[in-house]
């Protein structure tokens, strides 16, 4: 098969509508990626915030 100016351009112009679609889907992943590692940081920060007190000795000796 050969392919020339004209062939590849056509080639390339079909193609061009997939290649949207997938970088959209990729935004899309990346985005839903991000949100959800920051309520995993959130996540962790509440669950160290409960546990920043234990296992620590007060004396309530006077």
């Amino acid at each position: 098969m050969r392919i020339d100016n004209q062939n590849a351009g056509a080639m390339l112009q079909a193609l061009q509508p997939e290649t949207q679609v997938a970088q959209v889907q990729e935004k899309v992943q990346l985005s839903m990626l991000k949100k959800t590692l920051d309520m995993e940081k959130e996540n962790a920060a509440t669950l160290m915030n409960m546990l920043g007190g234990k296992g620590q000795v007060i004396d309530i000796r006077a």
